[in-house]
């Protein structure tokens, strides 16, 4: 193997591999979520907030509350419990075979740009 590809593979293969080592130290360890929750904010127009979050995501987790505000709608939900299946994350899909809520607001906005 010449020099340029060993200088290539050890620039291309840790770059292919932190996301991966990134989404599942949030996913195993309670300290990921909760660093991945404490810097939850303003995404777009979307603000996310979440409070008291303990557990994994694999092994199941609890949110004292999450707070979900958007021009279209504000979700509040209290006691929320959880637990999410990780290989569906590979296809960019979210599996929640066990979802528990104790307390849930929805409120729906009108739409401000009618066509």
């Amino acid at each position: 193997m010449t020099l340029r590809r060993r200088i290539l593979l050890l620039i291309v293969v840790p770059l292919v591999l932190a996301p991966w080592a990134l989404l599942l130290w949030v996913a195993t360890t309670e300290r990921g979520l909760q660093w991945t929750a404490a810097h939850l904010g303003k995404l777009g127009r979307t603000t996310l907030r979440v409070e008291d979050v303990s557990g994994t995501l694999a092994q199941g987790f609890r949110l004292g509350s999450f707070d979900l505000q958007h021009p279209r709608v504000h979700l509040h939900l209290k006691g929320v419990d959880g637990k999410l299946e990780l290989l569906p994350l590979l296809w960019q899909t979210l599996s929640v075979p066990q979802l528990h809520i104790a307390d849930a607001l929805v409120d729906v906005r009108p739409n401000p740009n009618p066509n």
